[in-house]
Parts: C-alpha cells; sequence; structure tokens
C-alpha cells in the first residue's frame, strides 16, 4: 500500500510538450510498488519531474509519500 500526497508542481509543467499529468504519475508509482522504502518512490518521482524539464521547474515540488510493508 502506497499513499501519495503531492502539490500541483509535480504534475503541472506548463512549458513542456508532453505533460507528466496524474495518470502518468500513477504509473509510475504503480511500477514502483516493489520498492521497500517510500523515500525511493519519492526521490524516483522528483527526478522524472526535474529530469522533464529541469530548467522550468519554477512551482512548488512537495512530496509525501507513505508506504505500508508487511511483516518479514
Amino acid at each position: 500500500e502506497v499513499l501519495l500526497r503531492y502539490t500541483d508542481g509535480v504534475t503541472e509543467q506548463r512549458r513542456q510538450p508532453q505533460l507528466f499529468d496524474e495518470a502518468q504519475l500513477g504509473r509510475l508509482v504503480r511500477n514502483m510498488l516493489s520498492a521497500r522504502h517510500a523515500d525511493a518512490v519519492a526521490q524516483l518521482i522528483l527526478d522524472t519531474v526535474v529530469d522533464l524539464n529541469p530548467r522550468e521547474v519554477r512551482d512548488d515540488i512537495a512530496l509525501v509519500v507513505a508506504r505500508v510493508i508487511g511483516p518479514r
């Protein structure tokens, strides 16, 4: 289980031709479900947003990721 909270700076890249929208964010998180730590999910999201348009990151980017891991 993953809980993700984020600001609009994650999904709104105004000058990027291909927007990183909620659907793409959802796919990215679902692909990371094997990650053991919430910080790995958060770092991948941040890296993806910045890599898409490194010069145009002007809006706030805030992430809160919580991950529930079952017993080992």
